[in-house]
C-alpha cells in the first residue's frame, strides 16, 4: 500500500516537473470549457440578489457552445502567447501565471456567458496582451541597475526561502514586521480588550463591522484615525508575508504573532479575506517543504484544473458546489462580471480622470460626477444591493481613461509588478509565490490607484524594500570594519 502511495506520488510530481507547453496548454484548455459549463449551470436564470440577475440567460448548453467558439479562439491564442513568453524573474512568471487563471479566464468565458458586445472582447484581450507582453519583456538595463541580472535559470539567488536570506537581513525583517504586528494587536486590545471573536456567523460577522464602522465615524478627521487607517493597512498586505517568512525561517515567536494579529484582525473587522490567505500560506509552505515552488506556474494550472474538476463532479451529483460558490465564483466570476458592468456604464457616460476614487489625485481634480463610482454602478446595476462592488483590471483603465486606459495602465501594471520582483525576489521563492497570488487577487477586486491598496500593496512593498536595503548596508558597513 505505501509502495504504491509511494509510486503514484514519484508519478505526480514527473508530471509536474515535466516542462512541457502542450500539457500546459490542455491544462489550461479543459479549466476554460468546464468553467463555462459550471457558471453555465449553476448561475443560468438566477440572481445575486432579488431583481438583481447574475447575467447569464441562455436558452441551453448549446446556445452556450455555439456562443463560445469565436471566446475560445481567442482564449487558445492568447493562452499560447502567454505560454511561449519567457520570464526572467520568477515573481513575474508566477503572476503572470496566476493573473491568467483568475482574470483572463473569466473575463474571456464572459463573452459566451453574458450579453457583452466584440468591442469588450476586442479591448480586454488587447488590454491583457499588453499586460503579458510588458511583463514578459527582457528589461535588461533595469534589471542590471536593480541587481536583478537573470537569477531565474540557475538559481543562484533564489534559491529557497530557508537560504536565500543573510542572517542580518531575517533580522532587520523580522523587527521590522514583527514591530508593526505588535502594533496592531496593541490596538486591538485597546479596541475591545483580550477577547478574540472567531465566528463565521452572519449575524455576528455583520455587528462586528458595524460596531468598527461606529468607532471609525467617531474617531474621523483626527490624527488618530490617519494613523489607525494606515496601521489597518500595512497590517492587511505584511501580516500573512511575515506568517509565511516566519514558517519557512522556523521563527515560532513570529508565527504565534503573526497568528494573533490575524486573529484581532478578524475581531476587529471580521473580515475573511485574511482568514482565506491561510490555507494558500499553508499550501505555498509545503511545496516549499517538497521543493516543488520552481514549478509554480504547472501547479497553479493543475491546481486550477483540480478545483474545477472537484466542482464538476460535485456540481453533477449534487446540483451546487461549495468550492464554486465560495471561491471560483467569488474570486473569478463576480470581478469579471463587474468588469462588463463598469464598461457598460462608462463606455457611454464621462470617464472619471483621476478625480475620484484614487490616492491623493482625487484631492487635487474637480469631481465628474456628484456621486463616487461605487455608489452609481450599485444603485444602476444592484439596486442598492451590493454596498462597495469594487473591482480592478480592465474596468477601472477604461472607468479612468477609456481607451487611453487601455494602454496606459498595462505600463502601470508593468512598473507594479517590476517593482514587487525586485524586493521579494531578495527575500525568496516562497514569499515571491504568495505575493504574486496575493497581489493578482487584490488587483482583481481593488482600482490600483486607490487609497488603500496604494497604503497597503505599495506602500508596504516600499517599506519592505527599504529594509532589506539598510540590512545590506549595515552589513557592508561591518564588513568595512
Amino acid at each position: 500500500m505505501t509502495g504504491n502511495i509511494k509510486n503514484m506520488y514519484d508519478k505526480c510530481v514527473t508530471f509536474i516537473k515535466n516542462d512541457s507547453i502542450l500539457i500546459d496548454a490542455v491544462v489550461l484548455f479543459i479549466v476554460r470549457v468546464l468553467y463555462s459549463f459550471i457558471t453555465f449551470k449553476l448561475l443560468n436564470h438566477t440572481s445575486y440578489f432579488p431583481n438583481v440577475s447574475y447575467g447569464v440567460n441562455l436558452k441551453s448548453y448549446l446556445s452556450l457552445t455555439i456562443k463560445d467558439i469565436i471566446p475560445l479562439i481567442t482564449y487558445t491564442a492568447v493562452m499560447l502567447f502567454m505560454l511561449t513568453r519567457k520570464y526572467n524573474v520568477y515573481f513575474i512568471k508566477i503572476f503572470v501565471s496566476i493573473l491568467f487563471c483568475l482574470y483572463y479566464l473569466p473575463v474571456n468565458a464572459s463573452y459566451s456567458l453574458n450579453q457583452v458586445t466584440y468591442v469588450y472582447m476586442i479591448l480586454t484581450t488587447i488590454y491583457t496582451v499588453l499586460i503579458i507582453h510588458l511583463l514578459s519583456v527582457d528589461w535588461k538595463d533595469i534589471r542590471a541597475f536593480l541587481h536583478l541580472k537573470n537569477k531565474f535559470a540557475n538559481n543562484s539567488r533564489e534559491n529557497t526561502c530557508c537560504e536565500n536570506t543573510i542572517v542580518n537581513k531575517k533580522k532587520w525583517l523580522s523587527i521590522f514586521f514583527g514591530a508593526l504586528c505588535i502594533t496592531y494587536i496593541i490596538f486591538k486590545i485597546y479596541y475591545n480588550g483580550f477577547t478574540f471573536n472567531i465566528s463565521i456567523s452572519h449575524d455576528i460577522v455583520y455587528s462586528v463591522r458595524a460596531q468598527y464602522a461606529t468607532f471609525l465615524d467617531n474617531i474621523s478627521g483626527t490624527l488618530f484615525a490617519y494613523v489607525i487607517s494606515l496601521l489597518v493597512n500595512l497590517i492587511s498586505f505584511i501580516t500573512p508575508i511575515y506568517l509565511l517568512y516566519s514558517l519557512v525561517n522556523h521563527s515560532v515567536i513570529g508565527v504565534i504573532i503573526s497568528v494573533v494579529t490575524i486573529l484581532s484582525q478578524y475581531s476587529i473587522e471580521a473580515g475573511k479575506g485574511m482568514l482565506f490567505m491561510v490555507p494558500i500560506i499553508v499550501f505555498i509552505f509545503i511545496l516549499n517543504k517538497l521543493n516543488l515552488l520552481d514549478f509554480g506556474s504547472r501547479l497553479i494550472y493543475v491546481g486550477m484544473l483540480i478545483l474545477i474538476v472537484i466542482s464538476f463532479c460535485v456540481v453533477l451529483i449534487k446540483g451546487s458546489s461549495f468550492i464554486y460558490t465560495y471561491i471560483i465564483r467569488r474570486e473569478m466570476y463576480l470581478p469579471a462580471r463587474l468588469n462588463e458592468v463598469y464598461y457598460e456604464f462608462f463606455s457611454s457616460n464621462k470617464k472619471i480622470h483621476w478625480s475620484q476614487n484614487t490616492f491623493i489625485l482625487q484631492n487635487i481634480f474637480s469631481d465628474v460626477y456628484a456621486e463616487g463610482p461605487l455608489d452609481i454602478i450599485n444603485r444602476l446595476y444592484f439596486n442598492g444591493n451590493v454596498v462597495s462592488p469594487n473591482t480592478g483590471m480592465f474596468a477601472e483603465a477604461y472607468m479612468h481613461f477609456g481607451i487611453i486606459g487601455v494602454m496606459m495602465y498595462p505600463i502601470l501594471l508593468n512598473l507594479l509588478a517590476q517593482g514587487c520582483a525586485l524586493t521579494y525576489t531578495k527575500i525568496g521563492k516562497c514569499i515571491s509565490m504568495f505575493v504574486a497570488v496575493k497581489l493578482t487577487i487584490l488587483l482583481t477586486n481593488v482600482p490600483m490607484v486607490r487609497t488603500d491598496f496604494v497604503l497597503s500593496a505599495i506602500l508596504s512593498t516600499v517599506l519592505i524594500y527599504f529594509v532589506c536595503y539598510v540590512s545590506q548596508k549595515k552589513r557592508g558597513n561591518y564588513n568595512k570594519k
